[in-house]
């Protein structure tokens, strides 16, 4: 199954892919209603005025989110719970928002992002069973980093590259302070990923790996073989033949020849470059 991509690694690729992703679906999560009215009943005075306030902030944060405003979004919430904190419709609406926003995070490997979002929940919430639940999940596969490494150590001299990739990806994001650690080992990863990917003619996932092999060399002050380069250029140009949805924004184009300078490229085509 493709790997998808870190958004650390691409740039700006797919940052606007990722960011409509997550307004969708959570604006999706907040429109559905979290409890059905029982049939025959009507709430009290104090709680239909309760119940309002709390739709009409969850009809704004709907219409935040919808224009790609997820921190206004959050900020309107935290606010609404600031004037209100112990109305219980309203921290649910909290809740809801954060709760959303920290399993997409999750699902990106943004596990700080997501933890931000977990803690909030808690803090005005310490019994919601999801966000509990999700901060022990990251705080059990920290302390599986060690064996993770050490089987991903493995993977690479076994020549596995990408299973070693998204194992080395998830470890630097879930410990951000050993990335320099592993980042030689990292980088591996993904040039044998790549290569694999090259050889099968699966263009599209060899141009992520190689691009963010190119992007931790750069971080570690590795150059990057002519080779290297060349099969980078010649994956993007392959995928873009193959798939002509892919429409790359040109501030990424300017990224990729700001690369090409700084690489000292001169394979066949750096004339044409």
């Amino acid at each position: 199954m493709p790997i998808p991509p870190s958004p650390r690694e691409t740039g700006i690729i797919c940052r606007q892919w990722v960011q409509v992703a997550t307004i969708a679906v959570v604006a999706f999560v907040l429109t559905s209603p979290t409890f059905a009215e029982p049939p025959g009943k009507s709430p009290a005075g104090s709680q239909r005025k309760s119940v309002s306030v709390a739709e009409k902030l969850r009809a704004r944060i709907k219409a935040l989110l919808n224009e790609g405003r997820i921190d206004d979004a959050v900020r309107l919430s935290q606010a609404a719970l600031r004037e209100t904190p112990d109305d219980a419709a309203i921290r649910d609406e909290f809740v809801d928002l954060h709760l959303s926003l920290a399993r997409n995070w999750l699902s990106e490997e943004r596990f700080t992002d997501t933890e931000t979002a977990l803690d909030a929940i808690l803090r005005v919430h310490p019994g919601q069973r999801d966000a509990a639940l999700l901060k022990q999940s990251i705080a059990a596969a920290r302390r599986a980093l060690p064996a993770r490494v050490r089987q991903a150590q493995a993977w690479i001299e076994l020549e596995w590259f990408e299973p070693a990739f998204a194992a080395y990806r998830q470890a630097v994001a879930l410990s951000p302070a050993h990335r320099k650690t592993w980042i030689a080992d990292y980088r591996a990863a993904a040039v044998g990923a790549g290569d694999d990917e090259y050889l099968t003619k699966n263009f599209h996932q060899a141009f992520y790996y190689y691009d963010a092999a190119l992007t931790l060399g750069e971080e570690t002050n590795i150059a990057s073989t002519p080779s290297l380069v060349s099969r980078w250029l010649q994956s993007l140009a392959h995928a873009l033949m193959e798939d002509q949805r892919v429409q790359y924004p040109p501030a990424y184009w300017k990224l990729v020849f700001e690369r090409i300078a700084r690489s000292d490229y001169n394979g066949p085509d750096a004339e044409a470059l």
